[in-house]
């Protein structure tokens, strides 16, 4: 039960020495449209949490890497988190990357995704 306790909870991940960076937030930040993506693979099945900052964000979960940018992320097709919201998610093989902008397109936003389990 301590396990599972553990590793729900929304709380400060630690470092894992065994697999570099895993446990490191990746930050998604820019202004308006201009898109960003998480800098690693994120682990299939294993927990995360996306964390919206003060500005919504408009949200893609991709399996590839070199979507071409500004062009990412739809207005018609992708999920609008509003902002200071923790989306708790698992990726699976066709979404182990995160593109995010704006919600409003104009906007500064920022975001992170954190790896809760090793």
């Amino acid at each position: 039960m301590f396990g599972l306790y553990k590793n729900l909870l929304p709380v400060a991940p630690l470092v894992d020495d065994g697999v570099a960076g895993n446990r490191t937030p990746q930050r998604l930040a820019g202004t308006g449209a201009t898109e960003t993506r998480t800098s690693r693979r994120l682990t299939e099945g294993h927990l995360h949490l996306l964390m919206v900052g003060a500005v919504g964000v408009r949200v893609r979960f991709s399996s590839n890497a070199s979507l071409t940018a500004g062009t990412a992320v739809s207005n018609t097709r992708d999920v609008v988190y509003g902002p200071w919201t923790i989306i708790p998610f698992v990726p699976d093989v066709n979404s182990t990357f995160v593109y995010a902008e704006a919600a409003d397109g104009a906007a500064t936003y920022e975001a992170f995704v954190v790896s809760l389990q090793a």
